[in-house]
């Protein structure tokens, strides 16, 4: 044997009496997939959080002057919801470029987290 290669031994823990009842095996391919689904996803989402941001400044300030803008600035959540619902009451649709990248960031939020809960549920099947 050489010194450089250990061989360790890691016994298996069963439960008595609980012989057929093992736990799966950890489903790599969906471990894979849940990680990709959510990186993929947060960087989608921090693109359109920079873009809707900036988006949402310039809309501010085009509709409704300087301190909209500022406000904008400092409260970005609440302006674009405001402004998402705004354009979409003015242009009569939601098929708007501002609402549909509002959309899109929602879906991203969403995507993100359901990676999340597919890499979770199947880890921790592992460590049971």
């Amino acid at each position: 044997m050489d010194i450089d290669e250990e061989k360790i031994f890691i016994p298996e823990v069963v439960k008595i009496g609980g012989q057929d009842e093992r736990r799966e095996a950890v489903r790599p391919d969906k471990v894979k997939l849940g990680c990709a689904i959510s990186g993929v996803s947060y960087l989608l989402m921090t693109a359109l959080g920079a873009i809707i941001y900036i988006w949402t400044i310039v809309v501010a300030y085009h509709a409704a002057g300087f301190f909209a803008a500022v406000l904008s600035l400092i409260f970005p959540v609440f302006a674009q919801i405001f402004w998402g619902i705004q354009l979409w009451v003015d242009t009569g649709t939601i098929m708007n470029p501002y609402c549909l990248t509002l959309l899109g960031y929602l879906l991203a939020a969403v995507l993100v987290r359901a990676g999340i809960i597919l890499f979770q549920n199947n880890i921790k099947q592992f460590s049971k």
